[in-house]
């Protein structure tokens, strides 16, 4: 019996590791954290208030944070190869997120843009979580076995220093609650695909 699974519409999530985020990590903290005595809050349309800069400073525009900005770079042109996306890729802006306890992210996307990331930049194990979803999965509940990736509505990766997520902007994310007393700092980070 002939047969296959044709996957349409999938939501692909690349996952890229910097082999090099060990020897900038405490920098690259201290770096944020000094940042953040200084830089004033950007992204305010958020139920819970993490402190971001969106808007307010670019790690694009920041030589300490050459080394990231060139893997990121690196890692949206391997993905878009494997997607066979064409076009012009502009790498458009970087910001930083510090999760102190109790700080979550709810659900969002990232409009405007074509492709969308998160850097998990620096934080001890079981920091919070990221999750994605589809809520359109879920006005069916289907009985499953086992969840796997082909049949879960929501989908959670481990935060991992080092570990960078990118996906297509329009995929809904959050951040689960952080609990731990040590903050929890990720990278956001958006590019355009212009034709």
């Amino acid at each position: 019996m002939k047969n296959e699974l044709v996957r349409l519409f999938p939501k692909i999530i690349g996952k890229y590791y910097f082999d090099e985020h060990s020897k900038y990590e405490e920098e690259w903290i201290n770096k944020c954290l000094t940042l953040s005595k200084t830089i004033k809050p950007g992204g305010k349309n958020w139920i819970n208030t993490v402190y971001n800069t969106e808007n307010t400073y670019n790690l694009n525009d920041d030589n300490k944070f050459n080394p990231l900005i060139r893997f990121l770079n690196e890692s949206a042109i391997d993905y878009c190869k494997k997607l066979k996306y064409a076009g012009n890729l502009i790498h458009t802006n970087s910001f930083f997120n510090i999760y102190q306890k109790g700080d979550y992210q709810e659900w969002h996307d990232h409009p405007k843009t074509t492709l969308s990331g998160i850097y998990c930049l620096g934080g001890v194990e079981g920091s919070a979580d990221i999750l994605f979803t589809d809520f359109n999965n879920n006005k069916v509940i289907t009985p499953v076995s086992e969840y796997v990736q082909d049949n879960s509505s929501t989908w959670t990766e481990i935060f991992e220093p080092g570990k960078f997520l990118i996906f297509r902007s329009d995929t809904l994310h959050c951040v689960n609650k952080h609990t731990l007393d040590t903050p929890r700092l990720s990278v956001a980070t958006n590019f355009l695909i212009q034709h």
